[in-house]
């Protein structure tokens, strides 16, 4: 196809110089049946792709203008309405593809580059109508064959040629300033306007000089033009890093464009406003100082969205983005710097009583007074809802002297809206490299210091890496249980990161005849790597962050299937399992406990739950609702650490209860201590007269069991008998007591 158009574009070219009507008709056809070729290829093109079809779309516009530019001079000429040279259906041609191959161009720099500079429509006619005004100051200052040629019919060649050489120039810094310039099919695309643009160029110098046909060199470039883009079609896209041209770069071309007509303007000061050049110059001056106003006000706008971005828009301060932008600046550069991290204490408290209205006085007040306290070089931000950041260049000590400056002056009463509000600031400081090694490093050591702060009631803490080992250890204690106990009370997917949670079993004994009435299932936590964790060891965790009902289902779970395997063992056990005062206000408790109690095959009466004075006087209502509902399904309900709480006694008389179940504080000095006597006796008096059973814990030695049987004690439960135990111990451990009460019931031999 290539060789086709120049063979064509000499075969023209020797027409004109012999003007042989027989081969200037054979390279009409010729032109003809090419550019119909290219442009089918082109539409074929545009049809077939997704992600640039706008591009090849406008494309095959271009060139189906151009070739319908030759056609129609040509049918114009063949028709005996001119010599087939006409310049005005090729001067349109021209013109309209020049414009929708620009069109393309842009488009394609929007795929590539995700933007539509360099130039846009503007900028393109702008700098056409600049090149036409300097056009016309050239050919009125040529002698020779171009003497004279000037004037309005003169501007048909000098738009052609504008417009052809914006189109080249565009696809070039396309190639250049978008990182295009390993797509080969951007050459091609620029190779053939340049070779339109020389066309049309030619042309028009063979106009000026009446050498030879004036549309002979324009038809022969479009048509090599149209090989060229047409080949570009056919090959396949390449993968390719394009950059994103700057803001400042097509301004650069829009200031040039500006300066070109505007030189324009005052070198044709002394001609009539009638010359064309002056209103093609004033044309340009016009359309480019609209574009450079519009990259002005856009160059506005994005240093107020980068400042926007920068600041936080409550206190006026730097925000997180600006704060972390800075301290990886002094990290990377290795100087030292430290962070001062402070939180309002009890700024929730004044949002929710004021308002936050209320609430962000407060923070531009505080902010006001922090930034006074500061010297010149500190950074001050508002890093979230209540805290602020400082970034402190310099030395730790001098940071650390800040701090306490800044905390102290963040402190105290605000008036806001007529109401004294006193705010509490809590500090912590970590600096670089001391502390840390990176910024992200550095802000988390800062915020452990601000908790330790909070922790200890300090108002400022200086980050200390044991403190925060605990804390990380906590943490990860956290993540284990949260393993451990998944919120449908399942077993752990991963026993070998979280462990397992293992229950232990206390016996329960008759005072009268020592048999066993029950036990008291207590969980522990088998750790993968701290061995056998007790309750107190976790259970602060667990009630702290929402863990108490799954753990109370796999408690429930496990304890009765274990009661399940008693009953079929021919040693039925009623099994006691404590729950928390947020188990006690789950109004679902009773329906979960009614469903294992069913999976299991267990009845009410084989489990006793134990509650506690706290979680019954907490909410009475939902509470009692609760224990309701389950004393109504048949569960023995027990008071666990009877005496400890600050309650009224009014519970016992409206709740429906079995037993209470005396604190080891009380039992363990009733041998040795009147009072504690005194307590326990009344309390079993209290007991008995309401229809309970009385159980004391902690019964560590047979003097204590004696008397607790001798004040009428119903059950013991202590270390005298046996430590909480397995269940496979507890097997043991009851066939022991059996055999010991055998042998207690045989008759001594006289």
């Amino acid at each position: 196809m290539a060789a086709s158009g120049a063979a064509y574009a000499g075969s023209a070219l020797t027409a004109g110089r012999t003007g042989s009507a027989g081969l200037d008709v054979l390279a009409g056809a010729l032109a003809l049946v090419t550019v119909v070729t290219a442009c089918t290829v082109l539409w074929w093109r545009a049809s077939r792709v997704r992600e640039e079809r706008d591009v090849w779309h406008r494309l095959a516009l271009a060139f189906t203008a151009a070739g319908a530019g030759v056609v129609v001079a040509r049918l114009l000429g063949a028709l005996g309405l001119g010599d087939g040279t006409l310049v005005e259906p090729m001067t349109a041609g021209s013109v309209v593809a020049c414009v929708l191959i620009y069109q393309g161009l842009i488009r394609w720099n929007r795929h590539r580059t995700a933007i539509a500079d360099p130039g846009d429509w503007l900028n393109g006619v702008s700098a056409a109508f600049a090149l036409i005004a300097i056009g016309n100051l050239v050919l009125a200052r040529l002698d020779g064959p171009f003497d004279g040629w000037t004037g309005w019919e003169t501007q048909p060649w000098l738009v052609r040629g504008a417009v052809g050489f914006v189109a080249v120039g565009t696809a070039a810094s396309l190639s250049a300033l978008g990182g295009l310039l390993r797509d080969r099919r951007l050459w091609l695309v620029t190779a053939g306007l340049a070779a339109a643009f020389a066309g049309d160029l030619s042309a028009g110098l063979l106009a000026a000089s009446e050498a030879g046909p004036r549309s002979a060199g324009s038809e022969a470039g479009w048509v090599l033009a149209a090989v060229l883009v047409a080949a570009c079609a056919l090959r396949r896209p390449i993968m390719v890093d394009a950059r994103p041209t700057t803001p400042g770069e097509p301004t650069v071309g829009a200031l040039v464009v500006l300066l070109a007509g505007t030189l324009t303007l005052g070198v044709m000061a002394d001609q009539p406003l009638t010359d064309p050049a002056v209103w093609f110059a004033m044309l340009a001056v016009l359309g480019v100082s609209v574009r450079v106003l519009g990259d002005v006000r856009s160059l506005t706008e994005l240093a107020q969205t980068r400042m926007e971005a920068r600041t936080d828009d409550v206190t006026g301060t730097a925000n997180r983005r600006a704060l972390v932008r800075r301290l990886d600046g002094l990290t990377a550069a290795g100087e030292k710097v430290s962070l001062v991290l402070l939180d309002l204490d009890r700024f929730k408290e004044v949002n929710e009583a004021l308002g936050h209205d209320t609430g962000d006085d407060l923070l531009k007040a505080a902010a006001s007074r922090m930034a006074d306290a500061l010297p010149e070089g500190c950074i001050l931000g508002r890093l979230s809802s209540d805290e602020f950041l400082i970034v402190v260049p310099g030395a730790h000590d001098r940071a650390q002297q800040l701090a306490q400056q800044v905390q102290a002056a963040a402190s105290g009463t605000y008036e806001l809206h007529g109401t004294l509000v006193d705010v509490h600031v809590t500090g912590g400081l970590a600096s670089f490299p001391l502390h840390a090694s990176t910024s992200s490093g550095l802000l988390r050591c800062a915020d452990s210091a601000v908790r330790e702060a909070k922790q200890r009631g300090w108002g400022l803490a200086v980050f200390d890496e044991d403190h925060d080992r605990d804390v990380n250890e906590r943490a990860r204690t956290l993540e284990q249980l949260r393993a451990l106990l998944p919120v449908d009370g399942s077993r752990p997917a991963q026993p070998r990161y979280c462990g397992e949670l293992v229950l232990h079993y206390q016996p329960q004994l008759d005072v009268t005849d020592s048999t066993i009435v029950g036990v008291e299932a207590l969980a522990r936590w088998q750790h993968p790597e701290r061995g056998l964790v007790a309750p107190l060891d976790f259970l602060g965790l667990v009630e702290r962050y929402g863990l108490v009902r799954p753990l109370t289902l796999r408690v429930l779970d496990m304890a009765l299937a274990q009661a399940r395997a008693w009953r079929e063992g021919g040693r039925p056990l009623r099994v006691a399992v404590n729950l928390s005062a947020t188990s006690l206000l789950d109004s679902a408790l009773p329906d979960e406990v009614g469903r294992l109690l069913a999976e299991h095959g267990v009845p009410a009466s084989d489990l006793q739950l134990e509650i506690t004075e706290t979680a019954v006087m907490s909410d009475s209502v939902r509470a009692r609702a609760v224990v309701a509902a389950l004393a109504g399904m048949g569960v023995s309900l027990s008071i666990d650490d009877y005496g400890t709480g600050y309650s009224s006694l009014a519970y016992l008389r409206d709740l429906d209860v079995d037993e209470l179940k005396l604190d080891r504080s009380f039992v363990s000095d009733i041998v040795s201590d009147p009072r504690s006597l005194a307590i326990v006796s009344s309390t079993v008096a209290l007991a008995h007269s309401l229809g309970l059973r009385l159980v004391a814990e902690g019964v560590e030695d047979a003097a204590t069991l004696d008397m607790l049987a001798g004040l009428g004690c119903d059950v013991s439960q202590g270390f005298f008998h046996s430590r909480p135990i397995p269940a496979c111990e507890l097997e043991s451990w009851l066939g022991r007591h059996a055999r010991e009460a055998a042998r207690a019931e045989e008759p001594v031999p006289s």
